[in-house]
């Protein structure tokens, strides 16, 4: 680490050193992802879910999301862990370990938006996303928790009133904007889609309450 300091973090010792810590990323995250162990990491780390669409990453995505991830935390740690001190050696935890750490926060940004762009290739298909079935979809808890306790994401979304209200949810909870939402739904405005969703919501609370 002295080492480094004395070069400003640059020149051949940081790029071996920055292999080093990338070969290593690369290979935690590509287990990690390819197991679907990340998600749970990722959520207990940053209190973040996830989305997921069954059988989504293949190994061609989750190569570029892993690259992708290891590049946007590799610079961050550089420019704000290691040349700010914030990682010591007393601390505890390994170099390796606080970077795999840095790679879970920036997991999440970079994989919701490569799940932002295959939703919408998915919209693009010939069948579209509303006609998809219910079950194509697997999503970590966010929509079970915001909408109905202990209840699944499948029986949620059924006792939502109408179509557009369910597809207004589910791109809610993949990270698109309502004003995004309100586009691809055709409504007037952002405040459209939160009085839409703010609706639903407010039933399905009803129907617990008095169910």
């Amino acid at each position: 680490m002295l080492a480094l300091q004395l070069e400003q973090f640059t020149g051949r010792l940081w790029e071996r050193f920055s292999r080093e810590l990338t070969r290593y990323g690369l290979g935690v995250l590509r287990a990690w992802i390819r197991h679907g162990t990340i998600y749970g990491k990722a959520k207990a780390l940053t209190g973040y879910g996830l989305g997921r669409i069954e059988g989504w990453p293949e190994d061609e995505a989750i190569d570029d999301i892993a690259k992708d991830t290891v590049v946007a935390a590799l610079t961050y740690f550089r420019d704000k862990v290691l040349k700010t001190h914030r990682w010591q050696s007393s601390g505890g935890a390994s170099l390796g370990t606080f970077f795999i750490g840095q790679c879970l926060y920036q997991f999440a940004n970079i994989y919701r938006s490569a799940l932002r762009a295959e939703l919408e290739r998915i919209e693009q298909a010939t069948t579209p996303m509303a006609e998809l079935p219910e079950d194509r979809f697997d999503i970590i808890k966010g929509i079970e928790e915001t909408i109905v306790a202990n209840d699944t994401v499948a029986e949620a979304m059924a006792l939502l009133s109408t179509d557009r209200a369910r597809r207004a949810l589910f791109l809610q909870e993949h990270g698109f904007t309502q004003r995004e939402i309100a586009d691809k739904l055709g409504l007037r405005d952002a405040k459209s889609v939160e009085n839409l969703i703010g609706h639903q919501l407010r039933q399905l609370r009803n129907r617990k309450r008095t169910s």
